[in-house]
Formats: C-alpha cells, sequence, structure tokens
C-alpha cells in the first residue's frame, strides 16, 4: 500500500494546471519497450490503445520476462480525488500514470494535505479482470 501525502510548501496555493501526466507515474520493465510489447488494462476493459485518457479504479502494466507473463496492477483507493482517476496511458513508452490534472486545473492549499492512495500488486501470468475486480472491492472497503 502507498499513501502519498504532499503539502503546500508556502502560504500560497500550488496551482496545478490541467495536462495528460503528473499524479502517480509507473515505468515498465525495459523488456516491454518497444511499445507493442507492453500490454496494459483497464477496469473498464481497456487496452493500451483505447484506455488512454479514460477513467478507472485500477490500472494493469505488463509483458513478458524471460518469455513469461509478468505484471502489475495499481488499485486506486475510492476516496482519492477525482475518483475514478483518468488514465494517461503512453502510446510510445511502456509507461502509464494515474492522472488527477486531466480533468482540469486544480490546486494544493496551505494547511490543506492532498492525499492519495494506492495498492500495487505484482504477479506472474496474464491480468484476471475477475480477480483484480476483487483485490479492488476488498481494497475499496478500508
Amino acid at each position: 500500500d502507498l499513501t502519498s501525502t504532499q503539502n503546500c510548501a508556502t502560504t500560497t496555493a500550488l496551482k496545478l494546471p490541467k495536462y495528460h501526466y503528473g499524479g502517480l507515474g509507473v515505468r515498465g520493465n525495459a523488456l516491454w519497450d518497444p511499445v507493442n510489447a507492453v500490454t496494459m488494462l483497464t477496469s473498464e476493459g481497456f487496452d493500451r490503445t483505447k484506455g488512454d485518457s479514460t477513467k478507472g479504479k485500477w490500472v494493469h502494466i505488463g509483458g513478458k520476462v524471460d518469455g513469461a507473463d509478468t505484471g502489475m496492477v495499481v488499485l486506486i483507493h475510492p476516496g482519492n480525488f477525482r475518483f475514478p482517476q483518468p488514465l494517461r496511458l503512453n502510446p510510445k513508452n511502456p509507461q502509464l500514470c494515474i492522472a488527477p490534472s486531466q480533468d482540469g486545473d486544480w490546486s494544493i492549499e496551505p494547511g490543506k494535505p492532498y492525499v492519495s492512495k494506492y495498492r500495487v500488486l505484482v504477479f506472474d501470468g496474464a491480468p484476471d479482470a475477475k480477480a483484480i475486480d476483487a483485490e479492488w472491492q476488498t481494497y475499496s472497503s478500508k
């Protein structure tokens, strides 16, 4: 589990503009480059080519390592800002980002920490959306 707490370092709000990145970024294994070697799957059933700029409650990135399927899933907590959160599935690299800034400008205010929570699951094998959904249900109830 990962909890990120970001505080404004000044007495003035940190203004964050709309952008397709900004949030939790994940870069896949070097073996998943060129980009056609990486697989991505969102909670909404989208792959890398159709999932960019969509929203999800979890996102998978994976590919082959030593000839075997491997991967990881990031589960997004429902208490996070702008949940379900926007996703950036990079079209050129084995990289993804959970990017709340895609939905527009926002700010981190003095005295009001920005807290985001994620659970990262690492596994062997191809992604099983039903099993991942069950893991998300367990995680989301916390």
